[in-house]
């Protein structure tokens, strides 16, 4: 019997040949997968670090706070941070051109806010 033969012999007696091989073709996928899932871990992991050390967050956080009490004319102790992606669309009652998170980076970078359009 030639080479292939012999194999496919080998394998007849194997239950189940299918799942086993995709099973096995799984697993081997995985190999890939974890160091991409690993090197995006360490990069999330980086991120998290620069966040917690960061002083420019603190500060966003309070001016957006700010910014919500103005706003809402009313004293609010906190807000969700899924709310923030709603900051790009807030604009100045007096200047529609005017977005929010063009003052908050003024504000950060210490320019003066003009609102003159």
């Amino acid at each position: 019997m030639g080479e292939a033969e012999l194999y496919f012999k080998a394998i007849s007696g194997i239950t189940m040949v299918e799942a086993r091989h995709e099973a096995l073709k799984t697993i081997l996928g995985w190999e890939g997968d974890v160091e991409e899932i690993l090197t995006r871990l360490c990069l999330l992991r980086a991120v998290c670090e620069q966040l917690v050390g960061s002083e420019k967050l603190g500060k966003v956080l309070e001016i957006l706070l700010g910014m919500a009490n103005t706003i809402n004319a009313r004293k609010t102790s906190g807000f969700r941070l899924a709310s923030l992606m709603n900051l790009a669309k807030t604009t100045s009652p007096n200047n529609p051109k005017v977005k929010a998170n063009t003052v908050l980076t003024l504000t950060l970078n210490n320019e003066p806010l003009t609102m003159n359009p």
